[in-house]
């Protein structure tokens, strides 16, 4: 795959919007070292207030032609938005809000909106505000789907007075093979990996996943170039192809929602990990055995 190959399969953006309703789009780039599509380009179209409906359709359509227009710099730091605002850390756009506009050749257009989680992880997407628009939405409807996607973002919430002590926020990136073999990735790690090979059972499974979460920022992170522990596993070159023939839950802790489950499903021909259906929320305190209960639904859906 390549730019040219994946243009015609798949393309995204992400829109930020500031306080007054300004919008910043940022069109998907293509990244040697991902082998794939990733939105962290140089380019930033500007749409500034005041814009009427056509003038956001024709904003949005003609920034997703920008898409894959450059290569990522797979070795800069600094993205368009912390470039235009002239800042080091990409977490200023955490007082914005965000919709990811996405096209792919088979399903056509979606839009979702993206709530900041924190900022560790930034924004996680509204599942359930997603919207649909098919090959061929009708003249309009991508601006008043935008709208709405929108409205139903959410930008950080700044509150005063005194805060509870936060946990470390904590994410593991769980792949299972066709046998259910499993290959857990802490956060922070990247070179090495924790398995759990058939067979074992509910017990066993809830030990794996615990003890894979504590594991989280237990090592430094790995520099760029550094070959992943899956590559390393599967004997082959891109993250894209060690992981494209296993299923992928990522199970988060915050302490905003507490523990969280999210199965990933592969999107389009240009392959993008996205969410499938809706996260399953576990709370702060989990029952024993609801871990390992809530993995196995999760990974049925895939």
């Amino acid at each position: 795959m390549n730019a040219k190959k994946a243009k015609k399969e798949y393309s995204f953006l992400h829109v930020f919007a500031d306080k007054d309703n300004n919008l910043y789009s940022i069109p998907c780039v293509w990244s040697d070292r991902f082998n794939n599509a990733v939105g962290s380009g140089k380019i930033l179209d500007i749409l500034l207030q005041p814009y009427g409906m056509n003038e956001l359709e024709g904003f949005l359509t003609m920034s997703m032609d920008k898409c894959y227009s450059e290569e990522a710099d797979d070795n800069s730091k600094i993205g368009a938005i912390e470039k235009h605002f002239g800042i080091k850390d990409w977490e200023t756009s955490k007082g914005m809000k965000l919709v990811l506009v996405n096209w792919c050749r088979v399903e056509g257009f979606s839009l979702m909106p993206m709530k900041w989680a924190n900022k560790r992880y930034g924004y996680a997407p509204v599942m359930e505000k997603q919207t649909e628009l098919g090959k061929k939405p009708a003249k309009g409807e991508i601006a008043e789907a935008f709208a709405q996607a929108l409205d139903d973002s959410v930008a950080v919430c700044k509150t005063s007075g005194a805060k509870k002590p936060k946990k470390k926020d904590r994410l593991i990136s769980v792949y299972a093979d066709k046998e259910d073999n499993l290959y857990a990735m802490p956060y922070t790690w990247r070179t090495e990996m924790l398995t759990l090979p058939q067979p074992y059972d509910m017990e066993a499974l809830e030990a794996f996943l615990t003890t894979s979460m504590d594991k989280c920022h237990s090592k430094e992170p790995a520099g760029d170039g550094e070959i992943s522990a899956l590559e390393k596993h599967f004997g082959v070159k891109g993250w894209v192809k060690a992981e494209k023939n296993l299923r992928l839950v990522i199970v988060v802790w915050s302490d905003d929602w507490g523990l969280t489950l999210t199965p990933m499903k592969w999107k389009g021909s240009n392959p993008t990990r996205v969410p499938i259906g809706k996260r399953i929320e576990l709370g702060d305190n989990p029952a024993k055995g609801k871990i390992a209960e809530a993995f196995v639904q999760a990974l049925r859906t895939l």
